[in-house]
Formats: C-alpha cells, sequence, structure tokens
C-alpha cells in the first residue's frame, strides 16, 4: 500500500506506477519471508500434536483455532497443542492467500506500463525493493 508521505512525492503517472511496483514488491517480500515462517510454525506445531498423541487434523485443527481464536485454551496440554496447529494452518493460509492477492496487484500493475507507455524496468525496479528488504 502506498502511504501519504510516499504518494506525496509523486510527480507524475510514471512516479506513480514505480511507487505502485514498490508496494506490491514490498508485499510480495513480506508474505513470502512470512509464509516461510508460517510453514516452520507449522511443522513445529504438528510434531508437538504427534508427540502429545492428539489425533487431529488440519481441518479441525483450523477448525478448533478459529472457533476461539482471541484465547489460547488454559489447563490442557492437548488442548493447547491443537489450538496451536490450529493457528499455524490459519498463518499459512492467510499468507498464502495474501501472496496470491499481491502477485495479482503486480499483474495489474504490469499492464499499466504499455498502456501509459511509462519508460520502466519493472525487473530493476523490483531487484531494488528486494535488495533494501533483505537489508532490513
Amino acid at each position: 500500500m502506498i502511504s501519504f508521505s510516499d504518494a506525496t512525492k509523486i510527480k507524475d503517472d510514471g512516479d506513480f506506477v514505480r511507487e505502485c511496483i514498490r508496494s506490491v514488491v514490498r508485499g510480495i517480500c513480506y508474505h513470502e519471508e512470512e509464509l516461510v515462517r508460517a510453514h516452520q510454525n507449522l511443522a513445529t506445531a504438528q510434531s508437538l500434536v504427534e508427540r502429545l498423541g492428539c489425533s487431529v487434523d488440519q481441518q479441525q485443527a483450523l477448525k478448533i483455532y478459529e472457533e476461539d481464536e482471541d484465547n489460547e485454551p488454559v489447563g490442557s496440554a492437548d488442548k493447547l497443542a491443537q489450538w496451536l496447529f490450529g493457528r499455524a494452518v490459519w498463518y499459512v493460509r492467510h499468507h498464502e492467500k495474501k501472496l496470491s492477492e499481491e502477485h495479482a496487484l503486480f499483474g495489474v500493475v504490469k499492464t499499466l506500463i504499455p498502456r501509459g507507455s511509462y519508460d520502466l524496468s519493472v525487473d530493476d525496479i523490483a531487484a531494488e525493493v528486494r535488495r533494501k528488504y533483505l537489508e532490513n
């Protein structure tokens, strides 16, 4: 998303498209990184459930989490493990969905370039954003 401070720096349509590309690539970088973390958490949560001998699959765990996502269960290791497993499943699905949305938006932004005859290199802008993202 383009911030207000970024929007005030935009001088023309080309700057706007350039900033849209930067914003979308930052979103893609973020959700890629979070998706890796979410899969790691999912593997950990699944291992915990298996070690405790709980018989719950991803769908059941997701249902447990969504029924009361604001309150971790207290008093039972099994219930807590199932809730954590469900939360991990939810985060994977959330970041997959958001990443998919960012890629769709990237496609839309890329269609603006030939329509406006802008002299932009999407690859160069994306590489610059990825480099800066990885530095932080």
